[in-house]
């Protein structure tokens, strides 16, 4: 049973002895509210926390010692139990006391407990946590999951709208305390407070629905951000005066330090703030390229205008971004700079390992970085987004004469680490750096392009390609698969041809992922067929293909294998040329791969592994060595469910 009247004795009588015992407070508003949340009423609890808010008002000693615990009790009252998450808040009970409270402990708490309490509790805010925690509470709410027909009922995701209304209270917090704090040293503070921006920005730009909500907050703090106007002079415990030059010294270093922390977070924020989306400049320079019209999608449009915010505020610390983009692609390039020449590396299997070896340089080079790097350098990452957008804002590629082979480096470094762990993961910069690929292919040859490709270390080559392939195959959006596989067969055309061999064999051998084995097999015909032009024939054309291609879209394999480019214009080599030996080694392969479903049933993939290969051979019968598809013949035939295979067979070695 709750007696509010006792309640309200308690709570006097503790605050009024809390300047000598602010521990009983913290425990007694902790007992009671634990209490309250369990077993009251919304109006018993409104009743408490008018109670506690008048105290924190008028006790403003008491208040300011007590700061310290206050903002976690406070959030605790803002849950499912409490707070629907589907209803106007305006309405709600507790939550205008609840704001009232922390009102008080903003305005007359002690600034530094403040801030290291509030920067605890931003840090630690997440998305799924609180999602988790709504369901829980709220299982047996009638009214959850039912669509009322009137304006009081809002559709929210609870993971959003917890972390947004927690966000709101702590920001206003620490923004205040900051602004509180007497001191010498800012930057001492306001770094704590940038590192719990890119803790909160980490834990939920993927798990949020609209991850927004948290980026428009870092930008607003970088924007509105302010220290204190510096002391005159300052007296040291000693006795020493700090005034003049030597006070002023101190102050300009402090201005420096303070800019450096705000535009790590601005390039930061951008940068991993949205890493669950798609890059938009890849998008719309894309179907220009393509001719076709810009879906609107207002998700993305939000999201466009938030990162366009930050892009401004990029351009007001005065960030050169195209000076930093290239100082991506030199620290880039040097990861790899001690990669062997393919020469030195005689065996297929050692070439492997190092091919595979590559891919993990990138990761192992951030953990030596973020163990030993101190300095309050810009985020590359936000670097390479913030360059993308240029496109948006101003319809101009900020760095057009950007070489191919620099956004591989770009593209293999940023990318492997998403791939080596989820940390890393980040669409809106992989996105980024396609971009820059699109924008170099729209003005140069395929000619020029194996040129290019041709001076870079073919392990390079190899393991881009590999972590390339990777990420379309893990891709679940079609439209977004379909984009990523049309770039990845572009390139792969016009690579020199024996590294795409060779990276092909290793592909079809012991590629991780069964979709990318699938996607290679479906374009093999047109690389051995189609002949390599020796100047590009339009990219319209190409996307004009495309674009008027029957087939069905989860067909990806098939939809993208029909690539065409014009009969003018065109060399007499093949993008790649089918010779015996290659011919010799495929088969090998294919051979290897029917081995291997000889006992799977119709539903395996391994079964249709096998059916792709033959499909495959028939497409091109013609020009495949007579023996060779023959030798294939026992294998087809030592199938389990052979008979499926066994008309397009009898076709094969007619």
């Amino acid at each position: 049973m709750i007696y509010l009247g006792d309640i309200e004795e308690d709570i006097l009588d503790v605050f009024e002895n809390g300047v000598e015992d602010p521990v009983s407070v913290v425990a007694l508003v902790e007992m009671y509210a634990d209490q309250l949340d369990e077993e009251g009423t919304l109006d018993d609890k409104q009743k408490f926390l008018e109670i506690l808010a008048e105290q924190l008002e008028t006790q403003k000693d008491v208040t300011f010692k007590v700061s310290w615990d206050m903002p976690k009790q406070l959030l605790k009252w803002i849950s499912g139990k409490n707070i629907k998450s589907y209803e106007t808040l305006r309405l709600n009970k507790v939550l205008p006391v609840i704001m009232k409270c922390f009102m008080s402990i903003t305005i007359h708490g002690d600034p530094r407990e403040l801030l290291l309490s509030g920067c605890e509790i931003l840090g630690g805010l997440s998305a799924e946590e609180e999602t988790i925690e709504y369901l829980r509470v709220t299982k047996d709410d009638p009214d959850l999951g039912i669509v009322i027909d009137n304006d009081l009922y809002l559709e929210r995701s609870p993971g959003d709208f917890f972390v947004g209304l927690k966000l709101h209270m702590v920001y206003e917090l620490v923004y205040t305390s900051l602004k509180r704090i007497d001191t010498l040293y800012p930057s001492k503070y306001l770094n704590i407070a940038v590192t719990s921006f890119e803790k909160i920005i980490t834990t939920n730009a993927i798990t949020m629905e609209d991850p927004s909500i948290i980026l428009r907050r870092a930008y607003l703090f970088c924007k509105t951000y302010m220290p204190n106007d510096p002391p005159k002079e300052v007296v040291l415990k000693d006795g020493t005066k700090l005034e003049g030059a030597t006070l002023q010294d101190i102050i300009d270093k402090e201005v420096v330090v303070q800019g450096k922390l705000l535009k790590h977070l601005c390039t930061f924020a951008v940068g991993e703030g949205l890493n669950g989306s798609m890059d938009r400049s890849e998008v719309q320079f894309y179907h220009l390229m393509a001719q076709q019209k810009m879906p609107k999608t207002p998700f993305y449009e939000t999201l466009v205008d938030t990162k366009l915010r930050c892009y401004d505020l990029a351009l007001s610390f005065d960030i050169d971004l195209k000076k930093e983009l290239i100082n991506c692609v030199v620290e880039s390039k040097r990861i790899y700079k001690a990669l062997p020449k393919i020469e030195d590396v005689p065996t297929r299997e050692a070439q492997r390992l190092i091919t595979k070896g590559a891919i993990k340089l990138s990761f192992s080079y951030q953990l030596q970085k973020m163990a030993h790097d101190t300095s309050l350098s810009l985020h590359p990452q936000g670097i390479i987004v913030l360059s993308s957008l240029y496109y948006l804002v101003s319809k101009k590629h900020l760095c057009p004469e950007i070489p191919l082979n620099d956004t591989i480096y770009l593209y293999l470094r940023f990318v492997s680490m998403g791939i080596m762990s989820k940390t890393y993961s980040n669409c809106a910069l992989d996105g980024a750096i396609r971009y820059f690929m699109w924008v170099h292919m729209s003005t140069a040859s395929s000619l020029e392009l194996r040129k290019e490709m041709s001076t870079i270390s073919p392990f390079i080559l190899e393991s881009f390609f590999e972590c390339f392939l990777i990420k379309v195959s893990v891709e679940k959006l079609t439209a977004d698969k379909t984009l990523q596989f049309t770039l990845f067969t572009r390139l792969l055309c016009c690579a020199p041809q024996d590294m795409s061999f060779r990276f092909i064999c290793n592909v079809l051998r012991d590629f991780p992922y069964i979709q990318g084995k699938y996607l290679i097999i479906g374009i093999l015909k047109q690389l051995f067929t189609t002949k390599f032009p020796k100047q590009t024939t339009g990219e319209s054309k190409e996307f004009a293909a495309i674009k008027d291609n029957k087939s069905k879209e989860d067909d990806l394999a098939a939809h993208l294998s029909k690539l065409k480019i014009d009969d003018s214009d065109l060399v007499t080599t093949k993008f790649i040329d089918l010779t015996l030996k290659k011919m010799s080694e495929l088969t090998k392969i294919i051979s290897a791969a029917l081995k291997e479903a000889k006992n799977s049933k119709v539903e395996d993939k391994e079964f249709k592994t096998a059916q792709i290969y033959l499909e495959f051979l028939l497409s091109m019968k013609t020009i495949w060595s007579k023996d060779l598809l023959e030798s294939l013949e026992p294998d087809f035939k030592s199938l389990r469910a052979h008979e499926k295979v066994e008309a397009k067979l009898k076709q094969l070695l007619a």
